[in-house]
């Protein structure tokens, strides 16, 4: 009798599993696609300040980035993964543009993965036991070779809002 309910249980848990599933895909996809938080509307006012005209562009299943021209200058801004994820393919959109990350005050030639992972994984900790954390965004920055003065400095001060 053991023998026979064992198929029955595990093909009950099977499809419990299975539609489990079910009701968290949407979810999962929404997770996977490039929607991160940061303020895009921010960077947007920064570089129209310094004089840039700034372009929103974010298609519904791609990264947002905040497009500024300044005579022949562009730059591309966008908000990228702490833990490094989109590295490859911002290294593939700059090609042979200057490519910078900023993050926490700072500007970078590359990622500074370790820093940008720790700091997420210990605000998520301490989220978890109540505690305020202040997110900070990881922004890489595409610039044409004909960029001067670029707004580093204040790309890696803005907060995430």
């Amino acid at each position: 009798m053991v023998i026979a309910t064992r198929p029955v249980y595990s093909a009950a848990c099977g499809a419990f599993l299975a539609l489990s599933l079910f009701f968290k895909l949407p979810h999962l996809s929404a997770k996977a696609g490039l929607q991160l938080d940061s303020n895009l509307t921010s960077i947007a006012s920064l570089l129209e300040r310094h004089g840039y005209r700034a372009d929103l562009v974010a298609p519904p299943d791609d990264m947002a980035w905040v497009v500024g021209h300044l005579r022949d200058c562009t730059v591309r801004v966008s908000e990228v993964s702490p833990q490094g994820w989109h590295q490859s393919l911002i290294t593939q959109i700059a090609e042979d543009n200057r490519l910078y990350y900023t993050f926490d005050g700072a500007s970078y030639p590359g990622q500074p993965i370790l820093r940008t992972r720790f700091y997420h994984y210990w605000g998520k900790l301490k989220r978890s036991f109540g505690l305020d954390v202040q997110k900070k965004p990881v922004l890489a920055v595409i610039a044409t070779p004909t960029c001067e003065a670029l707004p580093l400095a204040e790309l890696s001060a803005l907060p995430n809002q």
